[in-house]
């Protein structure tokens, strides 16, 4: 049986931002300047860390440097204010887990 996390407000807060910043102008217009409309395949984008060619819905925004971790009201406005206007890269799904991976695993040795 699943024991149940305890409630973190700073969870909650992380979420609801990045649904906010899903549909931000910032996010639309940083897939719309990587979009290449191919008449054969459709919609599609050019990975830059794996170099290949990928369809618009496996897109993904990388924040760099990374957002960080939100983990008391002293982080909230460096982090919303780096998730808003921080400087992004579009990458696809694979590699976006994979840099998510090594930034937790670096984070946690640190």
């Amino acid at each position: 049986m699943k024991t149940k996390k305890p409630y973190n407000v700073f969870t909650k807060i992380r979420s609801a931002l990045r649904d906010i910043w899903r549909y931000s102008p910032q996010h639309r217009a940083a897939i719309k300047a990587v979009t290449i409309l191919d008449p054969e395949k459709g919609k599609g984008f050019n990975c830059p860390i794996c170099g290949d060619d990928w369809p618009i819905q496996l897109a993904t925004v990388d924040h760099q440097p990374p957002c960080g971790s939100l983990t008391s009201w002293d982080d909230l406005t460096p982090w919303t204010k780096t998730l808003f206007e921080g400087s992004v890269r579009v990458i696809c799904k694979p590699c976006h887990l994979e840099v998510t991976k090594f930034e937790r695993r670096k984070r946690a040795k640190s």
